[in-house]
């Protein structure tokens, strides 16, 4: 999957016509915090049922529970942080860059603000992005120091030209949650053929073309189902 990555210089080249509101397809993906005090100081104390007595079972449950707060801590906008941003425009998959690589989230999210500013309020379009990405982001602008972005919120909810396939899929059933994989599968696509961004970070790091292939991939999914839901809406 081709993707363009870009840099301050490049969002800004970019032209958005406030006439022709082509949607922004954009997905966010997130890696576990290097900051090993912060993430020393923000592990639960974990403890074994107090009824156990042998101290190696103790000792394997509290490192299993361990094990497991690391493996979500990417998905904890306390714990974790942007590695990429990507969004699709007019056909066109592009990653925001700020330099190395991984990027440095500050410089991601500079970008972030940017292409907000200069793209309007034209729909922004993702799949359960109201739940996951948007909040992500706007608390990791928060932990640098950022403002919001103009015109994302609208007091207590997100504005009008977010739209979350996942929401547009449940048709107003509360929690009705599917995953973008399967929902792209329920509408004849492949899907993402096995992959998760479980592990985005590190395939970064050990292979950044199948990373971003990934993201462009999931730009791609996202555009299909959101179509298909919109041409539903509007027949």
């Amino acid at each position: 999957m081709d993707i363009t990555h870009l840099d301050m210089d490049g969002i800004k080249a970019l032209t958005f016509d406030r006439h022709e509101l082509d949607p922004i397809i954009f997905d966010i993906e997130t890696g576990p915090s290097n900051d090993l005090l912060l993430m020393e100081s923000l592990k639960p104390d974990f403890t074994a049922p107090s009824n156990w007595k042998d101290p190696v079972k103790i000792e394997k449950y509290i490192a299993e529970k361990e094990e497991e707060w690391l493996e979500k801590a990417a998905l904890n906008p306390l714990t974790g942080g942007i590695v990429a941003f990507g969004f699709r425009f007019k056909g066109i998959n592009y990653s925001i860059l700020g330099g190395g690589s991984p990027p440095p989230e500050c410089h991601i999210l500079t970008g972030i603000k940017e292409l907000a500013q200069r793209a309007g309020q034209r729909p922004w379009v993702g799949h359960n992005i109201k739940d996951f990405d948007l909040p992500f982001i706007c608390r990791r602008m928060l932990k640098w120091g950022f403002s919001l972005p103009l015109g994302w919120r609208n007091d207590r909810y997100w504005s009008s030209f977010f739209e979350d396939t996942k929401e547009m899929w449940s048709f107003g059933k509360f929690g009705d949650f599917i995953s973008l994989d399967r929902l792209a599968k329920f509408f004849g696509q492949e899907g993402k053929m096995g992959k998760s961004g479980k592990d985005f970070s590190m395939r970064l790091l050990v292979d950044p073309d199948e990373a971003y292939a990934y993201l462009a991939k999931d730009l791609e999914l996202s555009e299909y189902v959101y179509k298909r839901l919109k041409n539903a809406d509007q027949q």
